[in-house]
């Protein structure tokens, strides 16, 4: 049977399993909300770890029919699809010297960070994963919803960098007819930070926001743990991808990035190199000097893996200023170019290259919403298996350095019905 975070706490025997399951929940309302199918067996000889199903694609119609007469049949349309569950946590490493110095301190320092990674790390996988990038994680709503009747503004975008009264109002309209794509009432709105701002705005002036406390969870003073609603729907920051500053809904620019890249102004000798970053990825050129030309300046930036032939057109004379346009695979993209070693020099004095973003139009984005259900979005579970399983370092054991462990699962996500979520895309909110 289908079981919650808060079950599996009641049905867990141990106090610390418990404790655990219960900083998930307070850290994460999309695992304290998701529905766990704990279905999967891994009993038995060739027994797998995947959970098949099938996916409504195309719901049917009714219609009426004459007297004497037969209906014209119909069917629903719905597809085959298998998810592979996989074990997600990690493990650190203590010295029991450093244990007996901090009194317990470390470990639970080391346990807190791993929760945090590892329900970030779930959120991210929910999101973003996809299995042909790490085959190790499931596919997660973005693949799922790219091209499907309940991606919205796919090709268009719509504008909250500045709400007033009467634009937020638009925006509301806007939203009850995204959630309107949806089978029935979604029960999360998953966003980044500046999006939850701008969502909470919109509901805040139609009097329609409220934060909630969830029964029986405390923080760690005490205090209910609070969840935001927009009418009956919770609002989620997904938050920011794990050991990152960048967030797990990104922020992306829908136009091509341009920067300029000017030379010290009595520049006479040595090198630089520059910097590309593509949506966190970054790759450093080789040398460039001071008098090539745009040609130069292009042929090391396109050589790195990040770029590519025909993304990063410069034009420029011998010395600069160069114009670097990112374009191609790289337009809607977030790249940021900068100057990663500074050789360049006037008179034998160093001097600094300078790079400057001259069409900055990013800060769109995507905003998710989910029905949970058992026929709608789920996760799944092993049966007859806890959710999480902690290892705490044993230091009645000989060796110096002890193990710990935390692990969820193994654990991944179903999508029953094509209308059970959906996507509204190209956002900007900045």
């Amino acid at each position: 049977m289908p079981v919650t975070l808060a079950q599996a706490a009641l049905n867990t025997q141990d106090d610390l399993d418990a404790n655990i399951i219960d900083e998930f929940r307070k850290q994460s309302a999309i695992l304290d909300s998701l529905l766990f199918h704990d279905t999967v067996s891994s009993m038995g000889g060739g027994s797998t770890l995947t959970y098949g199903y099938h996916r409504v694609v195309t719901e049917r119609a009714a219609a009426f029919r004459e007297i004497n007469a037969e209906y014209t049949a119909a069917v629903a349309t719905k597809a085959r699809y298998s998810v592979d569950l996989k074990p997600l946590g990690g493990s650190f490493e203590i010295d029991r010297v450093l244990a007996q110095t901090a009194r317990g301190a470390e470990v639970s320092f080391q346990l807190q960070q791993l929760i945090k990674a590892t329900r970030t790390k779930f959120t991210d996988e929910l999101v973003n994963g996809d299995t042909a990038v790490d085959a190790n994680g499931f596919d997660g709503l973005d693949k799922a919803l790219t091209g499907s009747d309940t991606e919205m503004f796919a090709d268009s975008r719509g504008d909250w960098g500045t709400l007033t009264a009467d634009t937020s109002m638009s925006a509301l309209d806007l939203l009850d007819e995204f959630f309107g794509l949806l089978d029935g009432t979604p029960t999360l709105c998953i966003a980044n930070q500046a999006t939850c701002a701008k969502v909470r705005a919109i509901y805040r002036r139609a009097n329609q926001y409220v934060e909630a406390p969830v029964a029986g969870l405390l923080d760690e003073f005490g205090n209910p743990v609070m969840r935001q609603r927009i009418g009956n729907v919770l609002l989620v920051d997904a938050g920011d991808k794990a050991g990152s500053s960048l967030p797990i809904v990104a922020n992306r620019d829908p136009d091509n990035s341009v920067f300029t890249v000017t030379m010290p102004a009595g520049a006479d000798g040595g090198t630089f190199k520059l910097q590309v970053t593509v949506n966190g990825d970054s790759e450093v050129t080789d040398d460039i000097d001071f008098d090539d030309d745009g040609a130069a300046v292009e042929l090391a930036i396109e050589a790195l893996a990040n770029v590519g032939a025909g993304n990063g057109t410069t034009s420029g004379s011998a010395g600069g200023p160069h114009t670097v346009t990112f374009s191609g695979d790289l337009a809607g993209q977030t790249v940021v170019l900068s100057v990663a070693e500074q050789l360049v020099t006037d008179g034998g004095v160093q001097e600094d290259v300078v790079v400057a973003e001259v069409a900055a139009t990013g800060g769109v984005t995507d905003l998710y919403a989910v029905r949970i259900g058992m026929d709608g979005f789920h996760g799944v579970a092993v049966s007859g298996q806890p959710l999480l399983n902690t290892w705490l370092p044993d230091f009645t054991r000989a060796g110096a350095v002890k193990t710990g462990e935390c692990e969820m699962g193994p654990v991944a996500v179903a999508l029953k019905a094509t209308k059970a979520a959906a996507v509204l895309r190209n956002l900007r909110v900045r």
